[in-house]
């Protein structure tokens, strides 16, 4: 007699189907009587502070792996040198496959809303302060100088030209829905501050489901392929 409406999975809410497998840490909106809430209780679990309490083991076994797979060389026919996906890419890999795993014995591989609210804005913010430390040194005598501004300028350009064509083709002829484009855009650009901004000009968790789907291909191409560049250019 009871029926579940929604399913609450980081952040993003999911129609109740019979296809839908629960995780751990999804919170469920159920309705029916007492007797049968009180049955899917006992079945699913209904303590809030279990799920709010971070497990650190799962972290840091998840950022040794992260580690281990970014300083694994790749080695590829033809080339003597060999290539790594370094440790955004490696964790990004293991992030990936570790969320697929779900478990691995009884270690869960989940972490609190809050928790990794948290660890996103404090990466976001250590990730800008070193790009500004980075870009802000001679940044004004480099912007006073013209070669300095012709490269400012190609910069932007490149950056924006691709990504602009491709949306208005997206937007225009395809229709795409202008909350997913959001959430597309950022994911190529792989830029999370995009990400943000178009989460809170939606007010909607879309476009981080779509960022999801499009950030890995976007994050670990541009890596793979530079490398590439660079064994080739070299021999």
């Amino acid at each position: 007699g009871v029926v579940v409406g929604v399913v609450h999975r980081s952040g993003v809410d999911l129609v109740a189907n019979g296809s839908l497998r629960l995780h751990f840490g999804d919170r469920i909106t159920a309705v029916g009587p007492k007797a049968g809430l009180k049955v899917v209780e006992a079945e699913l679990g209904n303590s809030v502070k279990a799920l709010d309490h971070s497990q650190l083991a799962p972290i840091f076994l998840g950022i040794f792996a992260a580690v281990l797979l970014g300083s694994i060389p790749l080695a590829l026919p033809k080339l003597h040198g060999a290539i790594h996906i370094g440790l955004a890419g490696g964790a990004l890999f293991a992030a990936i496959v570790l969320s697929r795993l779900r478990s691995l014995g009884p270690v869960v591989w989940y972490m609190p809303a809050a928790a990794n609210q948290l660890f996103r804005d404090f990466g976001l913010a250590i990730f800008l302060a070193c790009v500004g430390f980075q870009a802000g040194d001679h940044f004004i005598q480099r912007a006073a100088n013209s070669s300095g501004l012709a490269l400012l300028g190609l910069g932007a350009v490149v950056t924006l030209a691709p990504v602009f064509v491709i949306a208005c083709v997206a937007r225009i002829l395809m229709k795409t829905n202008f909350v997913i484009l959001s959430g597309w855009i950022a994911g190529v650009m792989s830029s999370s501050t995009t990400l943000q901004f178009a989460s809170e000009m939606t007010s909607s968790s879309a476009p981080a489901v779509v960022y999801a789907a499009v950030v890995p291909l976007a994050e670990l191409l541009p890596i793979i392929c530079a490398q590439l560049l660079a064994v080739m250019a070299i021999h």
